[in-house]
């Protein structure tokens, strides 16, 4: 999927899948968040309205950056990660 697709699909079409996002700095902190778990509870919303709603849960800031991956483990390794955020 492109970024434009992946912006305007709906949560619950993205299970099986994995949003990567990271705080703005100072505090940098990655999360993996399953789209399986987001789904409960957004799974009619489109990721480009979910995206301004995330905050940090340490600092509260928001994404600074978000790619969506198929296996947060493999995240390294693979070039298909598809950037949401910026």
């Amino acid at each position: 999927m492109t970024r434009e697709q992946l912006l305007d699909a709906q949560v619950q079409d993205l299970v099986g899948r994995w949003l990567g996002v990271w705080c703005v700095p100072p505090c940098t902190h990655l999360s993996y968040i399953p789209f399986k778990l987001m789904a409960r509870t957004r799974g009619r919303m489109r990721l480009r309205d979910v995206l301004p709603r995330l905050r940090c849960e340490g600092c509260g800031g928001r994404p600074e950056r978000a790619v969506v991956v198929d296996d947060p483990r493999e995240y390294e390794r693979s070039d298909a990660p598809v950037a949401v955020l910026p």
